[in-house]
């Protein structure tokens, strides 16, 4: 996704900058590390002056999403009487009552998974810093990387094959992005 929103700056900076001695464009390479620096020199004050409340925050929220979740599964049991107030016959309110417990126990069961789910997304969030570095490769050097890779298929079939498809990924991701 960041190699598909860059990837307009990366050429328009490409066709600003001063042509290199030999009259050719600086490398994508090098634009693209000007706007990694670009952005990170924008982000570090940032992040010097309010990380440490950025930091504070995700670690309060971890130990907020077990009591919420307990508070939030607490109130679903005590809504589940709720047919009892309606006066029904004896038969639907069982019914009723029959239902309103299963979509509860549902509910609970969901909001635990997610709350385990939460806390274990603490110990991923260090891998979030990979994904400048794959939009850095996709961008620089896609064109190298689907020339070697349908290269490396057998037949000329195969390599059509490939070819064809990293074409309609490449296509697929600019569409999403969009």
């Amino acid at each position: 996704v960041v190699t598909y929103l860059i990837a307009p700056a990366v050429e328009r900076l490409r066709d600003a900058a001063p042509t290199t001695r030999r009259g050719r464009p600086i490398s994508r390479s090098l634009t693209v590390l000007a706007i990694y620096g670009a952005i990170g020199a924008a982000a570090l004050p940032v992040w010097v002056l309010a990380g440490h409340r950025v930091a504070s925050a995700v670690e309060r929220m971890y130990a907020l999403v077990p009591e919420h979740t307990a508070r939030f599964i607490d109130q679903l049991r005590a809504s589940e009487g709720w047919a009892d107030s309606l006066g029904f016959p004896s038969t639907i309110q069982d019914t009723v009552a029959r239902v309103t417990r299963s979509v509860s126990r549902s509910v609970q069961h969901e909001a635990r998974s997610l709350a385990e789910e939460l806390s274990g997304i603490k110990r991923l969030l260090p891998w979030l810093s990979i994904v400048p570095v794959v939009a850095f490769l996709l961008l620089t050097r896609w064109t190298r990387f689907r020339r070697s890779t349908t290269r490396v298929l057998p037949t000329p079939h195969l390599q059509w094959r490939g070819n064809e498809f990293l074409r309609n990924l490449n296509s697929l991701l600019a569409a999403y992005t969009r």
